[in-house]
């Protein structure tokens, strides 16, 4: 190859981004052991305000038990990057009901992401210098992650609240797939303007079905939805228009926490 010239500028390199993903313990609202999990730059744990649980159910469900990172990357590496949280907790030998229980409860005690919305368009300084929540003489027995996703309705889709379980004591064993239960559903009027003449005249107070928590390789021929397809549909337009402009304006203002 040939040598450029004497006093030639050489184009600049092109700067690397590093992310990693991110695991991040914390007590749920009873307590108990949780785990954040998120892709960000490795200088910035910043979780993402868009959020999924994934409610671990097997008897000897632990944090320790769960290949977090792997779990991440399956759903996140088979289409473009997801800039969501997943919120992985761990109920021993809980029923569906249960979970759904908890989750109420949990995001009863965090409300939900426009908190932090709000709190970002509000706070004057570029930099949080204490966590949200211990200001103003705030309690601050439990400063945790970000607030729940108000409401996962959308054109197509009938209830408020969403959730994963996976029966297994780690997400590779077993079946390898995961149930996704949907709950707290329409308002009977909401659903008699809404419904289709072949569906019920009352909406199911629940709905559950079991997903692949990724597709095979030759997946081309399975026309079955994965966990990360549902992922991407159902975050699609929320993250759009609602939450990953202010996670990104968090970041540039230098914040590492909500």
């Amino acid at each position: 190859m040939a040598s450029l010239p004497p006093g030639t500028p050489r184009a600049p390199r092109k700067r690397r981004i590093r992310t990693q993903t991110h695991t991040l313990p914390f007590p749920d609202h009873a307590g108990n052991p949780a785990l954040l999990v998120f892709r960000n730059l490795v200088s910035c744990p910043l979780p993402p305000l868009y959020a999924f649980a994934i409610y671990f159910t097997h008897g000897d469900a632990s944090p320790d038990n769960v290949d977090v990172a792997g779990f991440f990357s399956a759903i996140d590496s088979m289409h473009e990057p997801l800039d969501i949280r997943l919120e992985l907790f761990f109920l021993r030998n809980a029923s569906v009901e249960e979970c759904v229980e908890h989750y109420r409860a949990e995001k009863d005690s965090r409300g939900d992401y426009r908190v932090q919305i709000a709190a970002l368009e509000i706070r004057e300084s570029s930099i949080p210098s204490r966590p949200l929540g211990e200001e103003a003489g705030a309690d601050t027995s439990r400063v945790g992650p970000p607030g729940f996703v108000p409401s996962y309705i959308d054109y197509h889709r009938t209830y408020h609240g969403m959730l994963y379980v996976c029966p297994e004591k780690d997400w590779n064993t077993g079946r390898q797939e995961i149930c996704h239960v949907l709950f707290d559903p329409f308002s009977a009027e909401e659903w008699a303007e809404w419904r289709s003449q072949s569906e019920p005249e009352v909406q199911p107070p629940m709905h559950l079905r079991w997903l692949p928590i990724a597709s095979a390789p030759d997946s081309s021929s399975n026309p079955l939805v994965d966990v990360a397809q549902e992922m991407h549909l159902v975050s699609n337009l929320q993250r759009m228009n609602v939450t990953t402009e202010p996670w990104q304006q968090a970041m540039e203002r230098g914040w590492t926490r909500w």
